[in-house]
């Protein structure tokens, strides 16, 4: 709590020295230091200092290298960070078993880069397939398939996709694809 009162007063440099030395010598075992070199790497991303950040998610990944969400979260690192490879081969790791839905997006997104707009759309459908239910992660996987459908040019594809999501037309979401496809189609 003290090192998120740090940081919103600007003190980052102090939060993340007191996150590590608690993390190295509390005696609490792994996870407590996997937790807290993740969450240095996640006061680094809002000031965007992806060195730093990469090395915290390293040191975490040697304590838990099939964590889920550790992976998800610095394979997003890599993407933004033009770390193409890295990402596909973090994401690899979770792709023998069920995804999630962030790799799936996070998969998607690779491949889109890459210019494999087959794969991309492979992995946005396993993500739907492997929905149990509808939430906020079917529906931004919907929408990121509706709108590789606009970038590869399958207009239909996309307006299906859309008919499918107007009884979630509350959600802000989805009121914003429905009116960026509008102005597209």
């Amino acid at each position: 709590l003290y090192t998120i009162v740090l940081k919103s007063e600007n003190r980052l440099e102090e939060a993340i020295n007191l996150i590590e030395s608690n993390a190295k010598h509390s005696g609490k075992g792994s996870d407590y230091r996997k937790d807290a070199y993740r969450q240095m790497a996640n006061y680094l991303k809002d000031d965007n200092e992806f060195e730093r950040e990469e090395s915290f998610y390293e040191k975490s990944l040697e304590l838990s290298p099939r964590d889920e969400l550790l992976i998800t979260d610095y394979a997003d690192l890599c993407v933004k960070t033009e770390k193409i490879s890295q990402a596909e081969n973090l994401l690899a790791r979770l792709f023998m078993n069920e995804p999630s839905p962030k790799a799936s997006r996070i998969m998607a997104c690779i491949a889109t880069k890459k210019g494999d707009y087959y794969r991309a759309e492979l992995a946005l459908r396993q993500g739907i397939e492997n929905s149990s239910q509808v939430n906020e992660d079917f529906i931004l996987l919907k929408i990121d398939l509706a709108n590789l459908y606009l970038l590869t040019n399958k207009t239909f594809l996309s307006q299906e996709i859309a008919k499918e999501l107007k009884p979630f037309s509350e959600n802000p979401l989805v009121q914003e694809f429905l009116e960026n496809l509008n102005e597209k189609t």
